[in-house]
């Protein structure tokens, strides 16, 4: 009789548990609704839109502007076996293309190549300005189709021969432009004088006429 009479309370237990469970939720979900409705949306950091991407690069990225690349060709010396060259000694001179990273200034990057590139000894091909160890590129200008090349140094070099394909190579660099039509080559601030390699102590024509280096 006693187990018949627990039996009714076990059930009101059971339910009044389900019903305290029952309103913990709802209070749960109000307060949660609540909290949702407080957000400053200006304070929340939102996800940073993606640039448009071509392959493995972005086109916001700074990776995607170094893949770019610029063209330009540097004047090199080829030695002709029958030394019938139209050049010095009996030498050519060839364009040779080069890539480079992405510049506007391709005029610039012609000479920093040219003074910068070292060449196998058994290449086609010889570049004379690197054979002039004392002789630096500084700068160039261009204005009213006159380029004016800066370089600083010496022109102390391996002989008569390289100085004709010096000559060469540094002035076809400006005259392979369309819109350059003569070049000035200046050494440490001066318009450079050919004469100055004279060794003949000034006795002949140099000492009334002056051998500037005015190529065009």
């Amino acid at each position: 009789m006693k187990s018949k009479k627990s039996l009714p309370l076990l059930v009101i237990g059971v339910l009044f548990l389900i019903l305290l469970i029952s309103l913990f939720e709802v209070f749960e979900i109000n307060f949660a609704r609540k909290e949702v409705h407080n957000i400053d949306i200006n304070k929340v950091e939102q996800p940073e839109e993606e640039g448009e991407c071509i392959g493995e690069f972005c086109a916001s990225s700074d990776t995607a502007s170094t893949t770019k690349k610029t063209t330009i060709y540097v004047p090199l010396i080829m030695d002709n076996p029958t030394g019938e060259g139209p050049i010095g000694c009996g030498v050519h001179v060839v364009l040779m293309p080069y890539e480079v990273p992405y510049t506007q200034g391709v005029l610039d990057a012609s000479y920093k190549k040219l003074f910068s590139l070292s060449l196998e000894p058994l290449s086609e091909f010889r570049n004379t300005v690197n054979a002039y160890t004392d002789l630096q590129y500084k700068s160039v200008s261009i204005e009213s189709g006159v380029a004016k090349v800066q370089l600083t140094g010496s022109m102390q070099g391996p002989g008569h021969c390289s100085e004709t394909e010096l000559r060469e190579q540094i002035s076809r660099t400006a005259l392979q432009f369309p819109n350059v039509k003569t070049v000035e080559v200046y050494l440490n601030g001066e318009l450079y004088n050919w004469c100055k390699l004279d060794l003949s102590d000034w006795e002949g024509s140099c000492n009334e006429n002056p051998k500037y280096w005015i190529d065009s």
